[in-house]
């Protein structure tokens, strides 16, 4: 039996054969995906090959600029992704931030505050003096640019 995602968001990119659109009471556009669709490992492959460029733009970052990852979070079910939102750098290659949206395989709640090693990233955005970059995972969210 293949390992079981759970990806939470508006996330139709892994839709099709490799998942199945599941509607959980409470939560929505939830998508279980029982094996990771090739678009979706491609998208994680560029997330995290970019990630120094995010890194980079949060040690540096502005007042009024904003920083989220997506990061895997391990459940009793599997593993889901989910979103962090102000984030910020802490120790040893971590980042701290607030659970953007409710679990559905954990007891986390939204806004609470948590910090996930940089090796769980899977997903980036920032918004840094007005222009949004990232979002690979999730079409209805990223504006993906160049890399410098």
């Amino acid at each position: 039996m293949g390992r079981k995602f759970w990806v939470i968001g508006v996330t139709v990119l892994v839709c099709g054969a490799a998942g199945a659109l599941l509607l959980i009471p409470g939560q929505r556009n939830v998508l279980r995906v029982t094996e990771p669709d090739p678009a979706m490992r491609d998208a994680i492959r560029t997330a995290r090959t970019r990630l120094p460029e995010f890194n980079k733009a949060l040690l540096n970052a502005g007042p009024k600029d904003r920083f989220s990852v997506r990061v895997k979070l391990k459940t009793e079910a599997g593993s889901e992704f989910i979103w962090l939102r102000n984030v910020y750098p802490a120790p040893n290659h971590h980042y701290l931030g607030e659970i953007a949206q409710k679990p559905v395989g954990s007891r986390a709640t939204v806004g609470e505050t948590t910090t996930v090693p940089e090796a769980e990233v899977v997903d980036w955005i920032m918004s840094v003096n007005g222009v949004q970059t990232g979002g690979f995972t999730d079409p209805a969210v990223g504006v993906p640019s160049k890399p410098k």
